[in-house]
């Protein structure tokens, strides 16, 4: 327990002072954003407006390259579906445009190291994805980037818990690898669903208004970004001895009693560093044919 408190008084360390690095997406009103892109968000017809930009978003994430974020980060889902869902994004389209943009900018800038690490990694029979202390950092860097753009637009506090919980599970493995095993679930586990298993989590947060905060920064304010305290439910030494298969029965028990979820959930989520460490590098091999 003592190393779980350290390590999460670290991480409250570190979220804090990358929040200062990015508070001016999250802050900034976008009234000088390119004036060439405001222009797809200036209709007339809300709904003209929505179509539009679902139209370039699909067009931006669901190729070849870019969809590999789908599989890093497969919260960004929610995301997704949370634009379809709302009526008036309309404060708000620069900024999203903003924010998907930069993760295709990283990811795409990235690949080449990523390529590398790669073939580095690779020379070990069993290699994971998770072997690259580049490809940890690069996926905690972005995941605290998901996590504060939730924060600006998500009400439900399920889903910000996961987006905070899976940034940390990130740190844990690039700052502190022995705990990580002692996680219940890792950071490329998928949820298609939110329940009370993110009720284990107590963190220190101002959900959904942090659009519309008149005082510049006040969102990156430290003590809205901590945890506070995490279950023994999710993290703990009778967890470390279970299996990955015993892991995710445990999860689904917090889960409505739905065989047929149950199933499928166990199903996408076995051996899910695998599955996303063969489609990298498949997608790395396609290019040498």
């Amino acid at each position: 327990k003592e190393h779980v408190n350290q390590t999460k008084e670290m991480f409250n360390s570190f979220l804090g002072e990358y929040a200062k690095q990015v508070k001016e997406i999250f802050s900034n009103k976008f009234e000088r954003y390119n004036q060439i892109v405001r222009k797809s968000f200036l209709f007339n017809d809300l709904e003209e407006q929505k179509a539009y930009f679902q139209v370039w978003l699909a067009n931006l994430i669901y190729n070849k390259t870019n969809s590999l974020l789908i599989i890093l980060f497969p919260e960004i889902k929610f995301i997704l579906n949370k634009i379809k869902q709302t009526n008036n994004l309309r404060l708000h389209y620069k900024r999203t445009h903003f924010f998907f943009s930069l993760l295709v900018f990283k990811l795409n800038y990235n690949l080449p190291r990523f390529k590398y690490e790669f073939e580095k990694i690779s020379k070990n029979k069993n290699f994971l994805i998770t072997d690259s202390k580049f490809i940890n950092l690069f996926v905690l860097e972005m995941r605290c980037l998901i996590y504060f753009y939730g924060v600006s637009l998500f009400v439900n506090v399920y889903i910000i818990k996961l987006f905070l919980f899976k940034a940390f599970v990130c740190y844990t493995r690039s700052h502190n690898p022995k705990l990580h095993e002692y996680f219940l679930f890792n950071e490329y586990t998928i949820f298609e669903d939110l329940n009370h298993l993110f009720d284990q989590i107590s963190a220190n947060f101002k959900p959904s208004t942090n659009f519309y905060l008149s005082k510049e920064g006040e969102f990156c304010k430290e003590t809205k970004l901590h945890i506070l305290e995490i279950s023994d439910k999710l993290i703990s030494e009778e967890i470390y001895k279970l299996s990955e298969e015993n892991k995710l029965k445990l999860i689904n028990q917090n889960k409505m009693n739905n065989d047929q979820e149950a199933i499928t959930f166990e199903s996408k989520n076995r051996d899910i560093i695998k599955k996303v460490t063969i489609v990298f590098d498949e997608f790395f091999k396609s290019f040498k044919k």
